[in-house]
């Protein structure tokens, strides 16, 4: 994964970009003698150029560059790269980003800090089993209703009552026994629904559809052969629905409806 570093970076050890590498030919070997050697970096795609700094020896093959605040101060992706007669190509990537990862707050157990400006924060609360009663504090403060430590059936019901009432008129709470009984109404005697389309009847779908299906086979066309029932569109130009007809002289026998045509 890319190295990340804050823009700019004030603080020199913080600047370091680390180098492992190894020899050309068996691309294994951890490569010593490179101390001195000149790496180069690009910036977000920008042309290479010397690093100010050359590398510094840590040992085993792993090096560093130092690299300055001028070279880490545009925001993105750069690139360090490296290479020398000895050593098999190095090149990797770096992050510049505008915050710092060493004061950032790190989240530590449950509880989280206050954020927000000064007067508009939340106050902490604790992810445990207090909260549900932190909650309910908190609506009681709110709504100027009060919580019982011990609800039971009747004082849940006040309590419903009692935020009902605090509730402004013309919202859902309002809603009255005759208004209810209006809308229903209005859907069976208002509301209008088109006919099944061209499909095989479903065997489970919603009550509307049931009732359109038989107001469909009483209004439109129906066409009865020998062997087969055929129930046409509304514009009696297209089979919507058919049925295969057996007789046997003794039985008739009406299939199962399914798609036309």
């Amino acid at each position: 994964m890319p190295r990340i570093y804050k823009q700019s970076e004030a603080t020199a050890t913080r600047r370091r970009f680390p180098l492992f590498l190894v020899d050309s030919v068996d691309g294994l070997t951890p490569e010593t003698g490179e101390a001195g050697g000149q790496s180069q970096i690009s910036k977000v795609g920008g042309a290479w150029a010397n690093t100010t700094a050359t590398l510094t020896a840590v040992g085993n093959g792993h090096y560093y560059v130092e690299l300055t605040a001028t070279e880490l101060d545009t925001l993105g992706y750069f690139a360090i790269r490296y290479k020398s007669a000895a050593t098999a190509e190095f090149n990797m990537d770096g992050q510049v980003v505008a915050f710092d990862l060493f004061t950032a707050v790190a989240q530590t157990g449950d509880s989280f800090a206050r954020i927000g400006a000064s007067g508009a924060s939340l106050t902490a609360i604790p992810w445990n089993a207090a909260w549900d009663a932190e909650v309910q504090s908190e609506v009681a403060d709110a709504l100027d209703v009060a919580i019982p430590a011990t609800p039971t059936a009747n004082s849940i019901n006040e309590r419903v009552k009692a935020i009902d009432d605090k509730l402004p008129t013309g919202t859902i709470s309002d809603v009255t026994t005759a208004q209810v009984n209006a809308e229903v109404l209005d859907v069976l005697n208002v509301d209008t629904f088109a006919e099944p389309g061209q499909e095989t009847p479903p065997a489970t779908t919603t009550l509307q559809k049931k009732i359109a299906y038989l107001y469909k086979f009483l209004i439109n066309k129906l066409v009865q052969s020998s062997t087969t029932t055929e129930v046409y569109n509304n514009a009696g130009t297209v089979v919507d629905q058919k049925s295969t007809l057996s007789d046997t002289g003794l039985v008739t026998t009406t299939g199962v409806f399914t798609t036309g045509p």
